[in-house]
This record gives structure tokens, C-alpha cells and sequence, in this order.
């Protein structure tokens, strides 16, 4: 399933909608979840519809500028990203969402001292994501990366130290960073994602989170 679109510009966008599917043709994303059978098969080539994208879609504790590309760059955003949390979510109580994540998260927080979770990369679009993979990038990035479907977030790890002997982005030996990857974690899996790739390839002990196998549309 493709789609042919001759998008214009989006009200108060920054880029021309027609501008960014042409970039899912020349850097092809294969669908590697399997809720976007609507707009894509299984391990087809994902060039989303102009109507998906948005500059306004939010949750209740993230604004569009941490959610999307930044202020006014059309965006995908999937529902996992914006619903709103479970009321009283906690490790025993999950529920669904990155909202329900940073809620569980305070749960850790509270005993660890730990902030509230910054979103250092939601939405990217493939022109972006193709510069994190050239030779020499330290954060690399799938050819596939779920951040081009817009059901993914990199949280910030605030404990990461960055030096020798950890030059090359990696989180070995610093405990207190690994301590809140896995605090990270574990509220992740209490908010239903689907993938959470492990600390040994997530650069500078972020965590990745996306939610490719959960339900839900596109946002605005």
C-alpha cells in the first residue's frame, strides 16, 4: 500500500507537508509494528498520508515542541504518546502511554530523587534520522527507527557522565546512570510499550521507548 500526495503547506508549518513524504521515498522506513495496518502492511515501505501530520498534538504533561520536531514542524504523533495517564498508575497498577510512564516514573522518582523525564527525541523525520547514522555519530539510529512512524520517545538520563572512560557514549561502570535506566524501565513496562532497547546500545544511557505494537492514530 503507497499513497501519491501533493500536500502544500500546513497552516503555521515551518515545511511543506509534500516536503517530508517525499523524504519517506528517498529514505525508505519499513513498518515493523503491526498497528499501522491501515496505512501500511508489515515490513512495507511506510509513506504516511499528508492528513497524519500535526503542529499542535499534545499530551497532558508534553507539549507538541518535545512530542513533534520542534515549534511549528509538522509532525507525527500516534495516541500512545497523548493519552492520559491511569489515575493513580504505579508499578502494581499499570496502564497505557507515555503519560502513564513519566506517572509510574514518579513513583521511583519520589524515593530516588530523580527529576521529571525530558524527551531529548520524539518525532524525527527520515532526512534527520538518516545524519544520526553517518559514520561517527555517537547516537546511531535505526534505518526503521519507530521516531519516523511517531510512536517513539528517547527519555534523558540525568545521571550519565560523560568522559573517560566512557568517551564513546556508553553507561558501563556509572551506577547511578544504570540505576535510572532501569527505574525508566521499569515504569516503561508498566505503560505498555513495545519495545525498550537495552542500555548497551542506547547511547548515553537514554532510554528508548515505542509503542509500535500498541493501538491507536494519529494525532492533531
Amino acid at each position: 500500500m503507497s499513497f501519491t500526495v501533493s500536500c502544500g503547506t500546513a497552516p503555521n508549518a515551518n515545511t511543506p507537508l509534500d516536503t517530508l513524504t517525499n523524504l519517506y521515498r528517498g529514505f525508505p522506513a519499513l513498518n515493523t509494528g503491526t498497528t499501522l495496518l491501515n496505512y501500511v502492511l508489515f515490513k512495507k515501505q511506510f509513506i504516511p498520508p499528508c492528513s497524519s501530520f500535526t503542529t499542535t498534538a499534545h499530551s497532558a504533561l508534553y507539549k507538541f515542541n518535545s512530542l513533534g520536531e520542534g515549534i511549528n514542524n509538522p509532525s507525527l504523533v500516534r495516541q500512545p504518546l497523548t493519552l492520559p495517564a491511569v489515575n493513580g498508575a504505579t508499578p502494581f497498577f499499570p496502564g497505557m502511554g507515555l503519560d502513564t510512564l513519566e506517572t509510574v516514573f514518579e513513583y521511583y522518582a519520589s524515593a530516588q530523587g530523580y527529576g521529571p523525564r525530558i524527551i531529548t527525541s520524539g518525532y524525527r523525520d527520515p532526512l534527520a534520522n538518516a545524519v544520526l547514522r553517518t559514520p561517527g555519530s555517537k547516537s546511531g539510529s535505526s534505518s526503521n527507527s519507530r521516531h519516523m512512524f511517531g510512536d517513539a520517545v528517547d527519555l534523558h538520563n540525568e545521571h550519565y557522565v560523560m568522559g573517560p572512560p566512557n568517551t564513546n557514549g556508553s553507561c558501563n561502570g556509572q551506577k547511578a546512570a544504570i540505576a535510572e535506566w532501569e527505574a525508566m524501565w521499569s515504569a516503561a513496562l508498566s505503560a505498555g510499550v513495545s519495545i525498550v532497547e537495552d542500555k548497551s546500545v542506547s547511547a548515553y544511557c537514554h532510554l528508548h521507548a515505542d509503542w509500535r505494537n500498541q493501538g491507536g492514530p494519529f494525532q492533531q
